[in-house]
């Protein structure tokens, strides 16, 4: 499982709005391996020219050594300290359209420093202006130049045939893409597809619960939890100036 990148193509956003959706794209599901929510496994990128460097192809990129580990980009530490505005000034991607981001990340150039740095090639979000309005973003997935693996072999591609997005609420986002991550469970269990693609090219989402259990009941329990965590989380940052 790789960094998932997450872009921000808002053209222009506040450190503290910013702050504010990357605070409910944390996991709150803390468990025995998962006791702080500020550990988390994605990465802010704001520049289009990524640090290079080379591995070697045979390398398994989940198993590299130290040296190499040395060079990689880290996740983004939270909470974000500045700059005060992110704009086209300081945020490459500011005002790019969903296609135009995907085009990015399917480039050859991207997929290479992608592998070489552990980023997600596959799985990343797209925080824009809508989704500012709205408290959603788009989780999307590529399959441009990658093994096809039989996820998402019920849902039609989006407005062209190299990909597929969702527009879901900030909160859902963590637990769909760690399952997705790990194969856990295919894009389409996320997805509506009663209500069909919508006009922004993006699907629908609709929330998900183990076989047997009752979906409202479900997610209403695991959110009291992470409603609390988040609260005081908050709480920290607000006081900090932050949010």
């Amino acid at each position: 499982m790789g960094k998932w990148p997450v872009f921000v193509t808002a053209p222009r956003i506040s450190l503290q709005a910013l702050n504010r959706v990357l605070l409910l794209l944390l996991d709150y599901d803390l468990n025995e391996y998962h006791t702080d929510p500020l550990k988390h496994d994605w990465i802010l990128l704001t520049s289009d020219q990524l640090p290079p460097f080379e591995i070697d192809p045979e390398m398994d990129i989940y198993d590299l050594p130290d040296s190499v580990k040395a060079k990689q980009l880290r996740v983004t530490p939270l909470p974000l300290t500045g700059p005060e505005v992110f704009t086209s000034t300081n945020n490459a991607f500011a005002s790019w359209s969903p296609s135009r981001v995907r085009g990015f990340v399917d480039a050859p150039f991207t997929k290479e420093r992608f592998r070489a740095h552990g980023i997600s090639p596959r799985d990343y979000i797209v925080i824009d202006q809508h989704g500012l309005e709205t408290s959603t973003a788009l989780l999307c997935r590529t399959y441009q130049g990658l093994e096809f693996s039989g996820d998402f072999e019920e849902i039609p591609p989006g407005d062209d045939e190299t990909g597929v997005r969702v527009r879901m609420p900030y909160e859902a986002m963590n637990g769909m893409m760690a399952n997705l991550s790990i194969g856990h469970m295919a894009f389409e269990a996320w997805v509506d597809l009663d209500r069909g693609l919508q006009d922004e090219g993006s699907w629908r989402w609709q929330s998900f619960a183990p076989q047997g259990l009752d979906r409202a009941e479900y997610v209403g329990a695991r959110n009291a939890e992470g409603t609390r965590l988040r609260r005081e989380m908050t709480l920290k940052w607000r006081e900090a100036g932050l949010v």
